[in-house]
């Protein structure tokens, strides 16, 4: 019926924008802090020192890339810029294999196989922003892929090559 069938999908971003925030300066008169359901929000450290980059990379997953000690506290709200910073970037690459064989008139059979994150490529979260965390400025969590055979849920659970095998009859 043919020959085999290729398809892939290539995802590729850069990384997602975030705010580090100081979990002890929550300023309770300040009408910028107010969230949509009457909370306070915690307030974004000010002036990074020299050297302390803005964009983040793997490098953070096994060593904090950022501490305490390189911020300081503002002495007005919204001093720094929200979301200055960026996390690692995403890249994946999935594949779809298959064939149609016709047994006869009506019948055909199917082999394939379906090749998620095919190159094996981790992919990491954002930091932890909150500097009342232990693991601040450690990337503690997988991204979560688009794409993988056990649905969004999975979370981090799909980070690893996977490989589905199928075989199926048409009639």
């Amino acid at each position: 019926m043919g020959g085999w069938q290729v398809a892939g999908t290539f995802f590729y971003r850069t990384g997602f924008p975030f705010s580090i925030a100081d979990g002890l300066q929550a300023h309770a008169f300040v009408p910028n802090n107010l969230t949509a359901n009457g909370g306070f929000l915690a307030n974004i450290l000010y002036a990074p020192a020299a050297g302390v980059p803005t964009s983040f990379g793997p490098s953070c997953a096994t060593a904090a890339c950022f501490s305490t000690s390189t911020f300081q506290t503002p002495a007005d709200f919204n001093a720094f810029a929200r979301n200055a910073f960026r996390g690692p970037g995403y890249f994946n690459t999935d594949m779809n294999l298959k064939k149609t064989f016709a047994l006869n008139e009506r019948y055909r059979f199917t082999l394939g196989a379906n090749f998620f994150n095919i190159l094996n490529h981790p992919n990491f979260d954002n930091p932890v922003s909150n500097n009342l965390s232990s693991s601040f400025g450690k990337i503690t969590t997988a991204a979560v892929s688009p794409t993988t055979p056990y649905g969004a849920f999975a979370s981090a659970a799909e980070g690893m090559r996977i490989v589905q095998v199928f075989a199926k009859i048409n009639f």
